[in-house]
């Protein structure tokens, strides 16, 4: 098991990679309520959770390293997909 500050830092290093927000590669560890996901470790299971005026909207529960980046990159890589399709660039 990683502990949360070396979870933080590969999720900015592969976030970095994708060029995605950095606003968006925030983990943080505790509830912040307004629909933010945030990050538990419980034994040997990763929690990403999302809350919003105190009701959990989103558990997503990771045993390994690897379920738990794909939890956060679907919904980092879906909020860039968004942001897109409303503005997209032109070449």
């Amino acid at each position: 098991m990683e502990n949360i500050e070396t979870i933080r830092e590969m999720v900015f290093s592969i976030g970095a990679k994708i060029n995605a927000p950095m606003e968006d590669l925030v983990i943080r560890d505790r509830r912040a309520d307004f629909g933010t996901f945030h990050l538990e470790i419980h034994g040997d299971e990763y929690h990403y959770i999302a809350t919003d005026r105190g009701r959990v909207c989103v558990r997503e529960i990771a045993r390994d390293l690897d379920e738990l980046l794909y939890f956060i990159f679907s919904y980092i890589t879906s909020s860039m997909a968004s942001t897109y399709e409303l503005h997209p660039t032109t070449p």
